[in-house]
């Protein structure tokens, strides 16, 4: 399990899953600490704690590590502390929740058989240009921005897609916009996508849908 912060969202149920699977539990070594207070019953040696710019190599996977900043959260330490984790509304949970605004970890995942996926959340920190590098096979990106305007929104992610130069980008957390005005994501990665075409540029986005196990494919076609 890779903990890219420790929002509310992200953490509600992360002692379940702990003691029902037993994972090894990568995450920043800022935070490492506090998860094995809120979580007393794992064992210490299931935690890995990582930092920014590094190279893990794991069972299967080497892991490289860079440096995220979270979208921009207008409250100070103190706030976030009386306000608590709204998320998940667990007391226990305050802490890791206003770490979650102070280390958010990108990282790229390269399989035994060269097969990368890219993570990128949060603000860009020039992670596109990084990626033009790095060449990752799937990039999954944190939603770019709030608006709700198709053309503008589907325009960011394509400039997102040119620079990074993945073959498939995934994105994250849109669910703000579904909420707002159901439809509104599939019409704008659609929209991305058509702009990808008519540029010549054959990265293309993935509208995933909660719930749903994907396999994902990529092949040579004859035509």
């Amino acid at each position: 399990m890779i903990l890219n912060h420790t929002h509310g969202d992200h953490m509600a149920n992360l002692e379940e899953v702990i003691m029902k699977f037993h994972p090894t539990v990568i995450c920043h070594s800022g935070v490492a600490a506090e998860i094995a207070q809120v979580c007393q019953d794992m064992e210490l040696t299931s935690l890995y704690a990582v930092d920014y710019d590094g190279t893990y190599y794991f069972d299967g996977f080497k892991l490289e590590t860079f440096h995220g900043t979270h979208k921009p959260q207008k409250f100070t330490w103190r706030q976030s502390m009386a306000e608590g984790d709204v998320i998940s509304g667990q007391e226990k949970l305050s802490r890791l929740h206003t770490l979650g605004g102070l280390f958010n970890m990108n990282f790229l995942i390269t399989q035994d058989n060269g097969f990368r996926i890219a993570f990128i959340g949060g603000l860009d920190d020039g992670m596109a240009q990084r990626l033009r590098t790095l060449r990752p096979n799937i990039a999954l990106r944190n939603k770019i921005t709030n608006e709700r305007d198709v053309e503008k929104v589907a325009g960011d992610w394509y400039e997102f897609m040119e620079k990074s130069q993945a073959q498939m980008v995934i994105p994250m957390h849109f669910e703000v916009w579904e909420n707002m005005e159901p439809g509104f994501a599939r019409k704008t990665f659609s929209r991305a996508n058509e702009m990808a075409e008519e540029k010549g540029l054959s990265c293309r986005m993935m509208s995933p849908e909660r719930t749903q196990w994907y396999r994902i494919l990529m092949t040579v076609e004859k035509r």
